[in-house]
């Protein structure tokens, strides 16, 4: 039987994106990439109520130290990095554009680098 989208059994609720199975490691992985994709301070995974939601969401998930985190993410960025050379190796001509701007609320100066290209996909 299912209910909203979760699948049921006896009485408690399966959410139909996992098979139930927590692996920490893998959610060390996704988080790394939740912060880095979304700008998030590494000490977000300190605050108490981010580990409440978490607990609450799955029992089985222990907190990750801003050190851990910054290790994670390194590891991340060093596996998209691989990646990207990879998918990088056979292009024969890429367009690069820079972007600099500067947000007045925050003083904060940023830069981006947009890269296009064609490959054989």
């Amino acid at each position: 039987m299912a209910i909203d989208g979760f699948a049921t059994i006896g009485d408690k609720l399966i959410c139909p994106l996992h098979d139930d199975n927590f692996d920490m490691a893998k959610m060390r992985e996704r988080v790394a990439h939740w912060i880095l994709m979304r700008e998030h301070p590494f000490s977000i995974l300190e605050k108490v109520s981010c580990n409440l939601m978490m607990k609450e969401a799955r029992p089985e998930w222990k907190k990750i130290s801003c050190q851990n985190e910054k290790m994670d993410s390194m590891q991340v960025y060093d596996i998209e990095k691989k990646n990207l050379k990879a998918a990088l190796r056979n292009v024969e001509s890429i367009s690069i554009t820079i972007n600099l701007w500067r947000s007045k609320t925050q003083k904060i100066k940023y830069m981006v680098v947009t890269a296009h290209w064609v490959d054989t996909n």
